[in-house]
């Protein structure tokens, strides 16, 4: 994204809300990880579910222009796209232990254990706090061998 445009979003941010310049690169960040999930959505919704670009110019989403989706169209029918899109999808399968915290990182999660229960955990602790559901169960076999793997070790959660 080019300069000119963080620069503009920044302004559009400080000119609704009293923020300090030390959060400007969280911000700005903030708002392209935002802006390439909503992509997303838009490539599941009206780009993926037609056969021909004919279909998805046609199917235009409602909140977009025109040109854009024009735009988004040709660029995710691009060669070039359709090999990262590709490559991307691989290396997501070819992940073998899942874990439960979305987005957030795991430096987050154990600094939210440490100010909500007044402890520290270890690496082998967070692996398996970030590894387990809601019902106590290993997000997946690999996993679950894994926890298995730290127990024996004697590491226990925190």
């Amino acid at each position: 994204m080019p300069k000119r445009l963080k620069e503009d979003m920044w302004n559009v941010v400080k000119g609704k809300y009293d923020v300090r310049i030390m959060s400007k690169h969280w911000t700005i960040s903030f708002i392209g990880k935002k802006w390439r999930g909503y992509k997303c959505e838009l490539k599941s919704e009206y780009y993926s579910v037609r056969d021909t670009d004919a279909e998805r110019l046609a199917n235009l989403p409602p909140e977009v222009e025109k040109e854009h989706w024009e735009f988004l169209v040709r660029h995710w029918g691009m060669h070039m796209a359709k090999g990262v899109s590709e490559k991307n999808k691989e290396r997501r399968g070819k992940q073998t232990m899942m874990h439960t915290t979305g987005t957030k990182s795991f430096a987050r999660v154990s600094a939210e254990i440490e100010e909500d229960e007044g402890i520290q955990c270890s690496r082998a602790d967070l692996f398996i706090r970030t590894h387990i559901n809601k019902d106590g169960k290993a997000t997946d076999a690999a996993a679950s061998e894994m926890i298995g793997n730290l127990n024996q070790m004697g590491k226990k959660t925190c």
